[in-house]
């Protein structure tokens, strides 16, 4: 999601990568982010491979009426990532030469049962085990997959073991687009940083629905969905100032959605200038927001009985200038995904949640994916 630096960005979200990767962000023969590039879809859903950072993301909601009656609900994620070891320059033929390492994680939120399922993997691209295309939307990483269609629909599947309870979950989707793409910051150039070339390429789809399959415990039910994809792309090189975000994806039931992102840096913490964000109305126009344009107040917190980490966990959010003052709670407090009991900086929280309150003085409800990166533990 639009998160930050590119060093501080992998690690807090469990890329595994070491220092020994910030000379192939450094390179000269890599692209570097900049102003003013014109895009062009379905190409630009694709790989950039001449970037040494990529990634896309898919969250979203699911509703089922399960042979009960009763309705359930449910949150997932697939997300993948790109991280260049060798610009396209560089390609070789051999099935063994790695141009990018690839990365991946796939999660379930049941909010009937409480309950939250994820799974982290990485791979090398060598024979077809991970990879993206460079000309549409199409990216895996083992079994896990979207890939565009001709017709502009999205395919989503994946099937995974919780890292925890090693419980099996799987999700099939088909998604299609109600909006146009959406550019955020300035023309889909999103400044993160004082350093021009500190910003990613970022793009998102703010309204995708469909239907498809989840299962959980064995049982699979048919779901609608209503879902969110972002996009960027990053070159800049690692800024030892910045801390974490808090990024918010807010869908609401009047056909609205809107994201912002509070960037977080220094000692202590205080919220970057470029904080920003973007709504977009229920004809799929889009109007960027500034951090002068929003506030997000912590309500009360939740601390990780795995790894010790203090998260946010209720939310007061008001959005001046199109007057919305909503609340936003998670569904189920523990989303957090955590790869030891340490409180790594492996370890984030990002999952599902609800909001309601109101937008032009009438009441609005709706859903919101948040993610919250580089919280420490108590």
């Amino acid at each position: 999601m639009n998160r930050n630096s590119c060093l501080v960005l992998l690690s807090s979200i469990g890329m595994f990568l070491t220092a020994a990767f910030v000379p192939f962000f450094l390179r000269a023969d890599f692209l570097r982010v900049m102003p003013g590039k014109q895009f062009s879809f379905p190409r630009d859903h694709g790989s950039h491979h001449d970037y040494p950072v990529e990634w896309w993301y898919f969250t979203g909601h699911l509703r089922a009426t399960p042979q009960d009656g009763e309705e359930s609900t449910f949150g997932f994620e697939l997300t993948f990532f790109r991280v260049a070891v060798n610009p396209t320059s560089r390609v070789s033929k051999s099935p063994w030469h790695v141009q990018s390492l690839f990365l991946a994680h796939a999660a379930i939120t049941d909010d009937r049962n409480r309950q939250f399922y994820f799974e982290k993997r990485s791979r090398r691209p060598s024979f077809d085990i991970a990879g993206a295309s460079d000309t549409t939307l199409h990216v895996w990483l083992d079994d896990w997959r979207v890939k565009r269609d001709g017709s502009g629909n999205f395919h989503l599947s994946f099937r995974a073991v919780d890292e925890r309870s090693k419980n099996p979950f799987s999700l099939e989707l088909t998604l299609n687009s109600r909006k146009p793409e959406v550019l955020q910051g300035i023309d889909g150039y999103s400044q993160k940083g004082a350093d021009v070339t500190d910003a990613s390429y970022y793009v998102s789809l703010t309204r995708l629905e469909g239907v498809g399959k989840v299962m959980l415990g064995g049982a699979e039910q048919v779901v609608s969905a209503s879902a969110w994809m972002d996009h960027e792309i990053l070159s800049s090189k690692p800024n030892d100032e910045e801390v974490g975000w808090d990024w918010f994806a807010l869908q609401l039931d009047n056909d609205w959605e809107c994201m912002i992102y509070h960037l977080r840096r220094g000692t202590p913490q205080e919220t970057s200038p470029f904080s920003a964000g973007s709504c977009v109305n229920p004809k799929g126009e889009s109007r960027a927001l500034t951090l002068n344009d929003f506030t997000i107040e912590p309500l009360r917190f939740w601390s990780s009985p795995t790894s010790g980490i203090r998260y946010p966990a209720e939310w007061k959010i008001s959005i001046r200038p199109f007057d919305i003052d909503v609340t936003v709670a998670p569904t189920v407090e523990n989303q957090e995904l955590a790869s030891d009991s340490e409180g790594s900086t492996r370890t984030y929280w990002e999952g599902r949640s609800s909001v309601r309150g109101e937008m032009g003085g009438e009441p609005v409800t709706g859903s919101a994916y948040v993610e919250l990166v580089g919280y420490e533990s108590e």
